[in-house]
């Protein structure tokens, strides 16, 4: 428990380091843009320049006074309070700075609301980032009739409110998530750190108890592999003991096995011998999980002979978490002096090696627990990043060329106009496809993901499909090889989803104007789809790793294609939830092709269908 409770007010301080490491550059950055405002058009009033240093100066004392508290405290629950009230600062600053600069309409100083659900994830998880998500549509929306009624020839817009609250929430909801499982999974690790520990401490109780035998035995657990130390085991109890042959055995989990993994006083090759329930005192002892005493070998039924002078032996399982896991055996040429003794200290010492083999298990299994947390947050720093940049990239877009629409609509051409909004749409379909596809990542990882099957005309549905794809249809040839059936029932919605993310797909990464193949063959049971396009290719060592989340074949805040990494995820996951596979095949220089076999549910009669390639208009 107190190891608990320093590892707690560890993590506790680190996180409060970090966030005035954070606070820090945020004084700096207010106090460079309260300076740097001064020449801006519109030039805000003396008042809010004057009101914005006096923000950044509160901020720069109250890191201070944070800083000084967080040295101070030595109980987790008062740094849990001083956090709260730096959050508390941290949301007064950064709607004080938001209000401060509502002078105009014009102003983005709003976009510093997006902060606070991020801080409230890694502080409070999901309770945290939704409640400040909500002081920021709260903010939102009294800062709207402000402006209304401050500013003349402005009206309040909700759809401007709502927008920016939707996307506040859409941070906070995935944030939020994102951290409570990691802060699941750090429980889970913390109890089965303390779980090994308290196995530990009991080991080391029992070992004290026992005489100078279990000390010598228990000498070979320092060996760092757990074949090492149980064959230094069989060797100390072999030797101290005066048996002839001592064997530890622990279960393969095939067939009921058993593998000799210690061994003493008999051949090495003898490792290569598997030992099957109920073959034996050995396997006998194992199928039934209690120790058995022998005094003549040759009398039993299917005996495993080890050395053909043994004439006695003993067994006892090795039980974890009430399993058994294995056996040890000793054999002696002679008979055992204290049969009940003998069965008795065998049991003690099977005790003894099942916690080494149970301890050495769990801090494998720790290890795994350490290594998906490391990638989790590598995951989580990763998803901030990408989906930070990729929110901005389409909003700066809409914003500017809405913003020059608005000042300079007397002098735009309607051609100029229409452009404008054509690049408006763009980006606004870019910033849709990205929220859908976080929403359906979460869906996934929620496990709410469902399949609706229905009768589908397929050489309708891939024509609509194409025709879809408005003037980059041309670039898509469609070839449909064998005959057709004229319904198929499949789900309609989730292959047209899985065919446009691989589309799409093709077309960021292969030049423009190049050709992209879609090609369908209908087998009796299953339909297969490929889309090969001749564009970068992706490397071999990459291959494996395409599929997986806010994967990025480039730096995410450089590279030219957008995207936060999420298309090829979700299409193998809607792919896999059909009962089908994807595959793919791919060459750098020389472009890439997407396999995906879906089974089809009925195979109605089949129309005939020429090997055709279909231009779309």
């Amino acid at each position: 428990m107190v190891a608990a409770r320093s590892l707690d007010l560890e993590q506790a301080r680190r996180l409060e380091r970090a966030m005035i490491s954070v606070r820090w550059f945020g004084v700096a950055f207010g106090l460079f843009q309260v300076w740097q405002s001064r020449g801006a058009t519109p030039e805000p009033p003396g008042a809010v320049t004057a009101r914005g240093f006096v923000l950044a100066v509160t901020l720069l004392i109250g890191n201070v006074v944070v800083l000084v508290f967080t040295a101070r405290a030595r109980e987790v629950s008062r740094l849990r309070t001083i956090g709260l009230g730096a959050f508390c600062l941290d949301i007064a600053v950064c709607t004080g700075f938001i209000w401060d600069y509502s002078f105009t309409w014009r102003d983005n100083t709003w976009i510093l609301g997006y902060i606070l659900p991020l801080e409230g994830a890694l502080r409070f998880q999901l309770r945290g980032a939704l409640t400040a998500a909500a002081l920021f549509a709260g903010s939102e929306s009294l800062r709207e009739i402000y402006l209304a009624a401050t500013l003349r020839h402005y009206h309040p817009e909700l759809s401007s409110v709502t927008f920016r609250a939707g996307v506040g929430v859409i941070i906070a909801t995935v944030a939020g998530v994102m951290a409570r499982s990691l802060a699941k999974e750090a429980d889970k690790a913390q109890d089965r750190a303390l779980h090994a520990e308290e196995s530990a401490r009991r080991e080391g109780a029992a070992r004290r108890e026992v005489d100078l035998f279990h000390a010598a035995v228990l000498a070979g657990v320092s060996a760092e592999d757990l074949d090492d130390s149980l064959q230094s085991m069989a060797e100390a109890i072999g030797q101290k003991l005066g048996f002839e042959v001592c064997t530890i055995l622990l279960s393969t989990d095939v067939d009921d096995g058993l593998r000799p993994v210690g061994v003493y006083g008999v051949p090495p090759s003898v490792r290569e011998k598997t030992v099957h329930a109920g073959q034996g005192l050995i396997g006998t002892v194992f199928g039934t999980g209690r120790p058995l005493l022998a005094r003549d070998v040759h009398a039993l039924a299917d005996h495993v002979e080890l050395d053909p002078r043994v004439r006695a032996k003993a067994a006892a399982p090795l039980r974890a978490d009430g399993e058994v896991i294995g056996v040890l055996d000793v054999e002696t040429w002679g008979q055992f002096q204290e049969p009940e003794a003998t069965l008795d200290l065998l049991t003690r010492l099977a005790g003894q090696i099942s916690m080494v083999v149970h301890n050495a298990r769990l801090r494998a299994r720790q290890k795994e627990t350490l290594d998906r947390l490391s990638e989790l947050d590598r995951m989580k720093s990763d998803f901030v990043a990408i989906t930070s940049h990729e929110l901005r990239t389409p909003l700066t877009a809409i914003r500017g060329f809405v913003k020059t629409m608005m000042r300079n609509a007397d002098r735009l051409t309607p051609a100029d106009m229409q452009d404008f909004l054509q690049i408006v749409d763009r980006q606004s379909h870019r910033l849709a496809r990205l929220v859908e596809d976080l929403l359906m990542a979460s869906k996934i990882e929620a496990g709410e993901l469902s399949i609706a099957p229905e009768p589908v005309a397929p050489v309708s549905f891939l024509g609509n499909l194409l025709a879809s794809f408005g003037e980059n249809a041309d670039r898509i040839k469609l070839q449909m090889n064998g005959d057709a059936p004229d319904m198929v029932v499949v789900d309609p919605y989730r292959v047209e989803q899985i065919l446009r993310n691989l589309l799409h797909n093709a077309m960021k990464f292969s030049p423009p104007g190049s050709d992209i193949i879609l090609g369908a063959h209908f087998a009796d049971h299953a339909v297969v789809m490929n889309v090969t396009d001749h564009g970068v290719g992706i490397a071999s060592d990459e291959q494996a790793l395409v599929f997986e989340r806010f994967h990025q074949s480039q730096d995410p805040m450089t590279r030219e294609a957008e995207g936060a990494g999420l298309g090829l995820y979700i299409t193998k996951r809607l792919v896999e939830a059909m009962g089908g596979t994807i595959e793919l095949r791919s060459r750098l220089g020389e472009g890439s092709t997407f396999t995906v076999c879906i089974p089809l549910t009925d195979a109605p009669g089949r129309a005939a269908a020429e090997t055709a390639v279909v231009h779309t208009d």
